[in-house]
């Protein structure tokens, strides 16, 4: 994609989600928290490898009413696989203490410490800083998903009106909107100046709002404008969905299908994106 938009000359604008990713991988590289990542790490790989240290886990669960939930490790190419990883280490911080204070394990494994105050302090910082940011990234992805069936609760004329949802980008982003936007530069058109002046001034539109919405009703205010954005709102700010596609193709074309026709590879790409299509 990248080299598509540098072939043909356009302005590349990158993948709102894979940008948090990016962005949320290297606070994980942080030498703190890589520290604390470290030391959870090799605790959940002694339980996943040690029949010992996991039946003193699932002994000290149940003696202190905790969910009998085995522990997670984080994968390095899916940096929310850390966050899942620590929120479990917490929710089982209690058992995981006692269970490496039993004389079973620490006989057999001297190398695991116990955490002090100041690490579950910073293991709780960390997951109360990466709790907004996984959320948000999931709801982008599920608001997407479920645009039909939004579409279709809101026109049925049976039951109560659907519940209104929030919206991810108010939840990632609501406590920081909202700053007055500088002026652009004046433009050589004056009624071009006029209408890029008038549209800065105006109230911004919510996180939870629709800009298409907007348009259609403020269209005859700002005419200029209102051409872009018809050409430029239609394309959409993840490129989730396009990389699905990438993925599913590599599924289906593998060494013991090479003699697929492109014309049979498009039609099993088709029918698997539109295998669950919503009943009307």
């Amino acid at each position: 994609m990248i080299v598509a938009a540098e072939l043909t000359g356009f302005l590349h604008v990158k993948c709102y989600a894979h940008t948090l990713n990016l962005a949320s991988q290297r606070a994980l590289k942080l030498p703190a928290v890589a520290r604390l990542l470290g030391r959870v790490r090799r605790l959940t790989g002694y339980f996943h490898r040690s029949a010992t240290g996991l039946h003193a886990l699932e002994k000290k669960q149940k003696l202190l009413e905790l969910l009998e939930r085995r522990l997670i490790t984080d994968v390095s190419t899916r940096w929310n696989s850390a966050y899942d990883m620590v929120e479990r280490f917490l929710e089982q911080q209690p058992a995981i203490t006692a269970a490496l204070l039993s004389p079973k394990v620490r006989k057999c494994e001297k190398e695991i410490n116990t955490f002090t105050e100041s690490d579950i302090s910073n293991a709780e910082e960390l997951v109360k800083t990466m709790k907004p940011v996984k959320e948000g990234v999931v709801r982008l992805e599920q608001e997407e998903l479920s645009e039909d069936e939004t579409a279709e609760e809101e026109e049925a004329p049976q039951g109560p009106p659907p519940a209104k949802r929030t919206c991810a980008l108010a939840d990632l982003l609501g406590d920081t909107f909202g700053v007055v936007r500088e002026a652009p530069e004046k433009s050589f058109f004056d009624q071009a100046e006029e209408e890029i002046k008038k549209y800065t001034e105006a109230a911004p539109l919510p996180l939870s709002g629709n800009p298409l919405d907007w348009w259609k009703g403020h269209h005859s205010e700002y005419p200029l404008l209102a051409k872009l954005a018809k050409r430029y709102l239609c394309v959409p700010g993840t490129s989730v969905s396009a990389e699905r596609v990438f993925s599913n193709a590599g599924d289906i074309v593998t060494a013991q299908r090479s003699n697929l026709t492109p014309e049979h590879v498009d039609q099993l790409l088709f029918l698997h994106k539109n295998l669950n299509i919503p009943k009307h």
